[in-house]
């Protein structure tokens, strides 16, 4: 994190300070692009309850606000519906298909690219006071 290269945070229950996921930026682009790649887990006995949304949420608030970020991508594999739809959640926008973008369980799997800019992510916040 001190270089500029990857960042990463534990996502806890605010209850007992369990941990049962995490937020991470990585592909990091200074300059002209100002930009990087988010990820992100969730223990399974968590999914379906908020909880991702609201982490990646406050994550690309701080990546924009702090880290000065212009624009944040997200690759996500098309049967991932709860992933997509925490993306979605957030403001994220589909911007196509990256055709067998990677080898996963010996098959060159498609991946559906997401981004969101720092411009509309101000706008949504603004509209939801």
């Amino acid at each position: 994190m001190k270089k500029d290269a990857y960042y990463a945070y534990g996502v806890y229950l605010t209850e007992n300070d369990q941990l049962i996921g995490d937020v991470s930026a990585m592909f990091i682009q200074r300059g002209p692009a100002e930009t990087c790649m988010i990820g992100y887990q969730l223990d399974e006995a968590y999914g379906g309850k908020g909880f991702m949304a609201q982490a990646v949420g406050l994550f690309v608030d701080h990546l924009f606000d702090v880290h000065q970020f212009h624009r944040i991508r997200a690759e996500v594999m098309p049967g991932n519906i709860g992933s997509i739809r925490v993306l979605e959640k957030v403001g994220f926008r589909k911007e196509g298909i990256a055709k067998q973008n990677l080898f996963i369980n010996d098959a060159w799997e498609d991946f559906i690219l997401f981004a969101l800019l720092k411009e509309d992510r101000e706008e949504s916040r603004h509209a939801n006071l």
